[in-house]
């Protein structure tokens, strides 16, 4: 069973929406609307690939080399870690 649902949100370095953030902000819409029965929300994923690609580069797991076949699951970990962290600083 899903209990939350979280949906990573490019922005631009300084914070600013881009036609691809005001594009999958518009998506997020109708996804959240169709799943209203859960909690939904966004997270700025911002540098999440680079900064995945850093990690494989520091890590035995990866060989010390990116892994493109692997980079947009460890993306998606770090976006929802950053989510997890949000939360926890919100709720202190």
């Amino acid at each position: 069973m899903v209990d939350i649902l979280v949906i990573g949100v490019p922005y631009l370095l300084d914070g600013s929406e881009s036609t691809q953030t005001k594009n999958i902000k518009k998506i997020n819409q109708k996804i959240f609307s169709h799943f209203s029965d859960i909690a939904c929300f966004e997270q700025d994923e911002t540098l999440s690939s680079f900064e995945a690609g850093e990690r494989m580069k520091n890590s035995a797991r990866y060989n010390f080399q990116i892994d493109l076949k692997q980079i947009d699951s460890l993306s998606a970990a770090i976006i929802l870690e950053d989510f997890i962290k949000r939360i926890e600083d919100e709720n202190h």
